[in-house]
């Protein structure tokens, strides 16, 4: 599904995997959001969806074993990152935020999906693909990185074999991400001597 809605865009499919994630989700959230301002539902840009959801796939990728989140660690995880990204907000304005962010996935599943309950009738998402997991997780990563993560912090990344591709992923987001290559060559080696 994901290929036809790119060719039908017109885009050809590119050769780098994070370019290949990069085209995938946007085409995914762009169809999303556009479908849902058609219905005069509230929107949310790609670009805020993108920051709200890395932080919450890279906590699945640190906590959720099977790639499932229930919705309570869902909601709490978006408040954080809400919370984090809404400056001037109260609880209140929060938590309609983190409504419409959950609403957005029930309605109209693009990669994370409400997958069915657990024993106790609490719902439980997942992204359709361990892959969309990843490559938010490591969007995530780089901001983190960025940020700072110490050495220890880095090596229990690297030594988890759980994070390979994430790490992967990192590597080609802060080459992609750079403005010119030169620049990405360096990010690249910097990351990769760190780890």
């Amino acid at each position: 599904m994901i290929i036809c809605l790119i060719q039908y865009q017109g885009l050809s499919l590119p050769e780098n995997r994070i370019d290949l994630y990069n085209i995938a989700t946007s085409t995914l959230l762009d169809n999303w959001v556009k479908k849902r301002t058609r219905y005069g539902k509230p929107s949310l840009t790609v670009k805020q969806l993108v920051g709200y959801l890395s932080p919450v796939a890279f906590y699945m990728q640190e906590n959720c074993d099977e790639g499932l989140i229930k919705e309570n660690d869902f909601r709490d995880q978006l408040f954080k990152v809400c919370r984090e990204k809404t400056y001037g907000k109260d609880d209140l304005q929060i938590e309609r935020e983190v409504d419409e962010i959950i609403s957005y996935v029930k309605e109209d599943a693009g990669f994370l999906q409400e997958i069915g309950t657990d024993g106790f009738g609490v719902g439980q998402f997942s992204f359709m693909h361990l892959t969309f997991q990843e490559y938010f997780s490591a969007i995530r990563f780089v901001t983190k990185w960025e940020k700072g993560l110490s050495l220890e912090e880095l090596r229990e990344y690297v030594l988890a074999p759980y994070w390979n591709e994430v790490l992967v992923l990192a590597a080609e987001e802060l080459f992609q991400s750079s403005s010119d290559p030169e620049l990405g060559c360096e990010r690249v080696s910097r990351f990769v001597d760190a780890i």
